[in-house]
């Protein structure tokens, strides 16, 4: 995590400085920055919330799949399975409801399908949310379905975070009807990114897109959404999610609680 904020702010420090500025006061600078960082830094989650372990990215398997996860965080909600299509059609379903989780639990369960040719692709999402209904985490992988052979499993991929804050903090009070985001993501796919405010109650106030050039490749990002609310105080959470085609579906979401004032 912290190299990753060093990194931000050192391209930040070389993109503001004047061209002839000199190597050394430019390394000055950076050691300063440094030393002056805050100790407390945002993350959507640390670690984060929802850890898909197996089957990894690009698995050719057989029914029944056999899942196995991680959930690092202490939710009253609905962890919601689901393996899918090309158009986005359930080919598969589960539901479980959460009343109380020990940070860290392993989740294991099988998925049976049925499909009707010898092969199909799919994507396997797994998504953890709130009490509200409201999303904390998904994560993806992309399959591809035999109805009949050998599976061939591969390992998950780094679980590394994709996303990364600079600001806002968890539970910070945010004032004056403007959110501003800083940090890095690395994307998915080439498909935007969305950036969301969702109510206590399942609103959405706020949808921004951003757009992505480089997938897979760590992007540092400035986002400002603007909010307006009638009450002294809202509870949200911030949502940053990218969709996967052709499935059409969330394939990646971390989100962080806020509390949004006039």
């Amino acid at each position: 995590m912290q190299v990753s904020l060093f990194y931000i702010l050192a391209l930040k420090l070389y993109n503001s400085a004047m061209p002839k500025l000199h190597l050394m006061r430019w390394t000055v600078l950076l050691i300063l920055a440094l030393g002056l960082l805050p100790g407390q830094t945002g993350s959507a989650q640390q670690p984060a919330a929802l850890i898909l372990l197996t089957p990894g990215e690009g698995s050719l398997v057989t029914s029944p799949i056999h899942l196995s996860a991680e959930i690092h965080a202490s939710p009253q909600g609905v962890l919601r399975l689901a393996l899918v299509d090309q158009g986005g059609r359930d080919i598969s379903r589960q539901l479980w409801q959460i009343t109380e989780i020990t940070p860290g639990t392993a989740v294991e369960t099988i998925i049976p399908y049925e499909i009707p040719s010898d092969s199909a692709e799919a994507l396997l999402t797994l998504s953890l949310l709130d009490a509200k209904g409201r999303p904390i985490s998904v994560r993806s992988v992309p399959l591809t379905l035999q109805s009949s052979g050998e599976a061939r499993l591969k390992e998950s991929l780094s679980t590394d975070p994709w996303l990364t804050f600079i600001r806002p903090v968890l539970h910070e009070t945010i004032t004056g009807g403007m959110l501003v985001i800083e940090g890095s993501l690395t994307p998915v796919t080439d498909s935007p990114m969305f950036f969301e405010l969702v109510t206590f109650s399942g609103k959405t106030i706020i949808t921004k897109q951003l757009p992505v050039t480089n997938p897979g490749i760590q992007t540092i990002v400035e986002v400002s959404l603007p909010y307006s609310i009638q009450s002294l105080e809202e509870d949200v959470r911030l949502v940053v999610r990218q969709v996967r085609y052709p499935f059409g579906v969330t394939a990646i979401l971390d989100s962080m609680l806020l509390n949004l004032a006039p």
